[in-house]
């Protein structure tokens, strides 16, 4: 219908079509198209018939709009489905009525989770098929590409300020009470930055750096053109329309304090994903639907206007003068197809009540719901109890060390030994040097080279504690020999690991083990490596976590995804440093005696007579 209108002789279209609607209006009218087709794709009508026109004379065959008359036009409810802002689906093909109304359909739903996704979006689709009814692909994807560019350079810009201006923030603590803010501060389990397309990030970061390139573009034009060039009108128009749009973003700043930085929707969302993991307490479900169209389509509108702004600054190159001619920056405002564009943040505008009414209906979803933010401050004390117990500084393990037996032990002095097994525990002290601290020993077996103790040490190492040496002695007249020895390591690393003998204390551990000894002295050959039988057994932190009730899993978004059940050092916590300069490095520890010959058929905790030694200490 459309291609007949171009081939008419209609004197009243050689002008700017746009300045003839109301003849173009009647016209379609009589030619079957229905009022709200018109209406709905003026712009995109106007551009198709005035390409038209300008590529009259030229070899080029433009493509035949869909006919839209009879029953193939749309319905008033696919209109009402063109303003829901549905995700960008690459596969799916849309009809000219869809497109013209659903382009932030096109938007890609794309989150910068860390630092590392900053770098990786080029690998992502295209936020945007930018569709004008010209049918130019090749246009579209370099749109798009100019978006996906815009946005890789913004979260770079905000990575910069991050690490040159590492106080000011926003910080993904930000939403909470300022007495809580220090516990946070450089937190490895915390996430590093908030998302590229949270409300805080637009408000605070990306939408001023949009507003502070409108106000360059426009000093730019002031001093390059003249005030009375029909051109630099036209571009004026254009960035006072992107000014008025990111205005809009002002909604999104923090409406309880004017000097904070943080968006009191994104605080919504992390009190609420924050306060769910103690439980429901009559919450509701929260407002989704209406807080991501609400995201989605800040996110899309701002993305579009740093595109925009990318080509602007092509267009009209320069930092204090434009090097190009105007005739130059004209015909390249037309070959970016700039008109059109603006036609798209036109009508973004003209809906915009919609997006800022689910803004409003979340805040006051929150405002009728006060316990989310108390229980919100109570579940991160309860993962704080549970980062205190896990780093040992609340709860120190208990680790059973048991000296089962021994087996082919070197003889001493031609004589078959009386051997006994002493347990050296080694520290760090108040110098930073490691010293040997306490010193434990099993009973003298009778002479053999296979002895059987089954004695049962319990440890409660602290983090300052480095090693424990299980050292093989024969003892004849009161004098100890060293045969051999076996050393097992504790590693400390906060936020690394908390091992004995490269086993986890973070998990239960009850296995028995063969250690291969290390011969020091004796003289006679041995046909086998000598050998001690040992058991080792903890519940492990994360058991005395659940023992106490606490929280095992990160609470909300603040948190990364990643974390795993390390455990923090003191200093990451906000808690004082480990005092080293005491001696001792064991709360308690006890020996127990228990000869499984006597009595096979009871517990070790079971037997009597625990013998408290606590020689060295």
């Amino acid at each position: 219908m459309l291609e007949e209108i171009r081939e008419m002789d209609i004197p009243e279209f050689e002008e700017p079509i746009d300045s003839d609607w109301a003849v173009l209006e009647a016209k379609l009218g009589r030619l079957g198209l229905s009022k709200d087709i018109i209406e709905e794709e003026s712009f995109f009508i106007n551009d198709y018939i005035s390409q038209g026109y300008e590529e009259a004379t030229g070899d080029g065959v433009l493509e035949p709009l869909p006919d839209y008359s009879g029953s193939q036009a749309p319905t008033k409810s696919e209109k009402a489905q063109e303003d829901n802002l549905p995700d960008y689906s690459p596969e799916e093909q849309f009809s000219a009525a869809e497109k013209a109304g659903g382009m932030d359909q096109a938007t890609k739903n794309r989150t910068i989770k860390n630092v590392e996704d900053a770098s990786s979006s080029a690998a992502l689709p295209p936020p945007y098929v930018f569709e004008d009814g010209s049918n130019n692909d090749l246009m579209d994807t370099e749109f798009s590409q100019i978006i996906q560019n815009a946005i890789e350079v913004e979260s770079h810009h905000r990575i910069a300020h991050r690490e040159q201006f590492p106080s000011l923030g926003p910080h993904p603590y930000s939403w909470l009470p300022p007495h809580l803010q220090p516990r946070y501060i450089y937190r490895r389990d915390m996430i590093e930055m908030t998302a590229g397309d949270s409300f805080t990030a637009m408000a605070y970061e990306t939408g001023p750096r949009c507003a502070n390139e409108v106000g360059r573009l426009r000093l730019l034009l002031g001093t390059s053109f003249e005030l009375k060039s029909e051109k630099s009108s036209e571009v004026q128009q254009a960035l006072e329309l992107i000014s008025r749009a990111l205005t809009k973003f002002n909604l999104l700043q923090d409406q309880d304090s004017a000097s904070g930085n943080f968006s009191d929707l994104d605080t919504i969302d992390y009190k609420f994903s924050t306060a769910i993991v103690i439980g429901d307490f009559g919450y509701g479900p929260f407002p989704e639907a209406d807080f991501e169209q609400s995201r989605k389509s800040y996110y899309s509108l701002l993305t579009f206007i740093m595109g925009f702004l990318q080509v602007m600054s092509n267009i009209f190159p320069g930092r204090t003068y434009i090097s190009r001619s105007l005739e130059e920056c004209d015909l390249t405002w037309q070959s970016n197809k700039m008109n059109t564009r603006v036609a798209w943040i036109e009508k973004r505008m003209a809906a915009w009540n919609e997006i800022e009414h689910c803004v409003r209906h979340c805040r006051d979803w929150y405002l009728q719901r006060p316990a989310i933010h108390r229980n919100a401050i109570v579940a991160l004390e309860d993962w704080h109890n549970t980062q205190k117990v896990l780093s040992g500084v609340n709860a120190h393990d208990m680790v059973e060390l048991t000296i089962l037996a021994g087996a082919n032990l070197p003889r001493s002095s031609f004589r078959t030994p009386t051997p006994l097994v002493k347990l050296v525990l080694y520290g760090i002290n108040s110098f930073g040097n490691t010293q040997r601290m306490i010193e434990l020993e099993t009973r003298v077996s009778a002479k053999t080279q296979f002895p059987s103790w089954n004695q049962i040490f319990q440890l409660e190492p602290q983090n300052n504690t480095r090693m424990v040496d299980l050292e093989v002695i024969d003892r004849v007249a009161g004098i100890d020999m060293e045969i051999c020895r076996k050393r097992l390591e504790f590693n400390f690393n906060p936020g690394v690991e908390a091992t004995f003998f490269n086993k986890s204390l973070m998990f239960g551990y009850d296995e028995e083990l063969d250690l291969p000894m290390v011969v020091n002295g004796g003289k006679g050959k041995e046909i086998e490596a000598p050998t001690l039988r040992i058991r080792l057994r903890w519940t492990g932190r994360i058991a005395k976590v659940k023992e106490l009730g606490f929280l095992t899993t990160p609470p909300g978004k603040m948190f990364r995804n990643d974390t795993s059940m390390v455990p923090l050092g003191p200093e990451e916590l906000g808690l004082p440093k480990l005092d080293t300069s005491k001696p001792s490095l064991f709360r308690e520890i006890r020996a127990h005696e228990n000869d499984y010959a006597r009595h096979p058929t009871r517990r070790p905790s079971d037997i009597a007579g625990i013998v408290s030694d606590k020689k060295g200490a």
